[in-house]
């Protein structure tokens, strides 16, 4: 009967065994241990997550002190200091009219006609078909050559005036034969094509 039993009771010890493994496998229960080798060659067991942690935590208690770099740098003032900039004119300059001398051939008086010292009743006054005669002295700050012509408000136009290389420019003219207001225009120009004008106002009667 004892002989009998052994089999029986080490049949149910195995089982209860394999009964227990497979219940902690399910837990997730890990009878391992972790085994270090030490320098010296022995075997040191024990948990390693303990030292894992405890780098972790070391690792975050320390603060790196933040590095500020200063860059300094001296302010710059640039003086930009332009010189003005005259741009000379391309065309050149126009002819200056000096002197428009009028002479009356009939008593011999000489007016300078770009005096203000005229006389304004010889410039209103003047004879019907009285002869004139005009001496203009004319200038140009380039040194081109001038030219002369005339023209009057009652729609005439008169032959160029030959002008001199002294500048010099005469001619004679005589006033018209019916009394009234009448303007002289005289035009200067260069061959450059700059040009200045002069306009005078004369009144005739009949004496």
């Amino acid at each position: 009967m004892k002989s009998k039993s052994i089999p029986i009771i080490a049949a149910v010890v195995v089982l209860l065994l394999f009964g227990t493994a497979a219940t902690c496998n399910m837990c997730g229960i890990n009878y391992t241990t972790d085994t270090t080798t030490t320098a010296g060659g022995e075997n040191k067991t024990g948990d390693t997550s303990s030292d894992t942690t405890k780098k972790e935590a070391d690792a975050q208690n320390t603060t790196a002190a933040p590095t500020t770099t200063e860059e300094t740098s001296p302010p710059t003032t640039a003086a930009e200091t332009s010189a003005p900039t005259t741009e000379a004119q391309s065309a050149g300059s126009s002819p200056v009219i000096k002197l428009i001398e009028v002479t009356d051939k009939k008593s011999g008086t000489v007016y300078d006609a770009l005096s203000e010292d005229i006389p304004s009743e010889w410039m209103n006054q003047l004879p019907v078909s009285l002869e004139l005669f005009f001496h203009l002295k004319l200038s140009d700050p380039d040194n081109d050559k001038l030219f002369c012509n005339l023209s009057d408000s009652n729609g005439n136009n008169y032959e160029p005036v030959p002008v001199d290389s002294d500048g010099s420019a005469d001619f004679y003219w005589t006033t018209p034969a019916s009394p009234g207001a009448l303007i002289m225009r005289f035009v200067i120009k260069d061959d450059s094509g700059m040009e200045t004008v002069k306009e005078l106002s004369f009144t005739f009667i009949q004496y």
